[in-house]
């Protein structure tokens, strides 16, 4: 079976553009999803709303945000089933193409212990002036992290973020 990448695509598109200040940067960890992050504001933690689709190749999808009203921050982490056929450069694919960027502003692959990493910026985005995001496969896991920010300002602190992000081991 093939999982269904547009709608977790559709619902990372689906929040708002947020503002990043010079806020204090906190980090956390998520031992039970494999990840930490720091995030400089008020974090909002959620089950991903699927389709019944997506959810007969899920066992879990959790969206973990920071919306600042002209920044967007987040995270969402999908433990796919044993019988789900990933396709990791479609998953990149679906997101990336839902935020209708103008231009890919840089592409770069790389590989992890046990796993697949990319990380595409893009500009000119229906809903932010820049998008970042890492995306990260590994197992039957499959991590996006992307920020939405609307002026070129938000740059340091949307990269900031970006970088924060870090697999740890998994405790399931």
């Amino acid at each position: 079976m093939r999982p269904t990448w547009t709608i977790v695509a559709i619902l990372l598109l689906g929040m708002p553009p947020a503002t990043a200040s010079a806020a204090a940067w906190r980090t956390s960890v998520y031992e039970t999803d494999g990840f930490s992050v720091a995030f400089s504001g008020g974090i909002k933690v959620e089950p991903m709303n699927l389709d019944e689709n997506a959810r007969k190749n899920l066992v879990r999808a959790t969206m973990y945000s920071q919306d600042n009203g002209t920044f967007w921050y987040g995270v969402g982490a999908s433990l796919w089933t044993a019988d789900a056929s990933l396709n990791f450069d479609d998953g990149v694919s679906g997101t990336m193409n839902s935020y209708k960027c103008a231009k890919t502003d840089s592409d770069v692959r790389s590989s992890l212990p046990g796993g697949s990493m990319r990380e595409i910026f893009a500009s000119g985005c229906e809903n932010a002036a820049r998008i970042g995001a890492r995306f990260f496969l590994r197992g039957r896991w499959f991590y996006q992290v992307v920020y939405l920010i609307s002026s070129d300002d938000q740059a340091d602190d949307a990269k900031h973020f970006l970088a924060s992000f870090k697999l740890s081991p998994l405790k399931i």
